[in-house]
Order: C-alpha cells, then structure tokens, then sequence
C-alpha cells in the first residue's frame, strides 16, 4: 500500500507541475470535497449502523453495490479515486483507473462506481 501511495503521489507531483494555477486551485478544492465525504463515511461506518439503516439513509445501488458496502469502500478507496481525479480522470476514465490500482479482484471492486459517485463525480 505504502509503494501505491507513493507512486501516485509522484504521478500526482509530475502531473501537477503542468497545470495552470487556476486548475491547480480546482483541483484542491475538489480534494477537499472528497476528503470530507470520506471522513464523513468513516464517521457513518464508526456509527455501526445496520445494513438496512444505511439503505434507508442511502436508497438505491449503482450495479452490485448498496450503502452497506459502498460506505466501507469509501474508506479503503476513496483516496484512491481522488488521486484518479486529481491526474485529470473524468467519468468511467476515474474507475478504469481506480480498478488499475487496486485489481479487479479487490474486495471493494463491485463499488468503484458507488465510491466514485458518492464523491460527488460521475461514474
């Protein structure tokens, strides 16, 4: 973990020196955004909700992902999704990129795009 952290830190450093400020300052604010969202899902998942109390607060699912799992990716892959962003993903380019780094066999694989939409981005 601590080798992908790293290296998507270096991509992130290198992409970012090309940047105009002013996409720069975007770009940090939409971290921002995604920093909180994550946090507050880690605050739902220390709240030890139930499945069924998470669907009631988070209706629908986005494929073979609801809220009882989506909240637990948010956690283990949400920084990996901002990261995608952050080196100027958009749309299904942010989960191609996401299921790269983490392997389709990842637990939390079924909920890239749940993950990806509840930062506020389209999947």
């Amino acid at each position: 973990m601590f080798k992908l952290i790293t290296f998507l830190t270096i991509l992130s450093v290198a992409y970012g020196s090309f940047v105009p400020p002013s996409c720069q300052a975007e770009k940090e604010n939409l971290r921002k955004i995604g920093h909180n969202a994550i946090n507050f899902a880690a605050k739902l998942k220390r709240a030890e909700l139930s499945r069924e109390q998470l669907e009631i607060l988070f209706p629908g699912r986005v494929g073979d992902c609801g809220a009882g799992d989506g909240f637990a990716c948010v956690a283990e892959i949400g920084g990996v999704v901002l990261e995608c962003v952050s080196l100027g993903w958009t749309g299904a380019g942010i989960a191609t990129c996401v299921l790269g780094v983490i392997g389709a066999g990842a637990s939390c694989a079924d909920c890239i795009c749940w993950v990806i939409e509840q930062l506020g981005f389209s999947c």
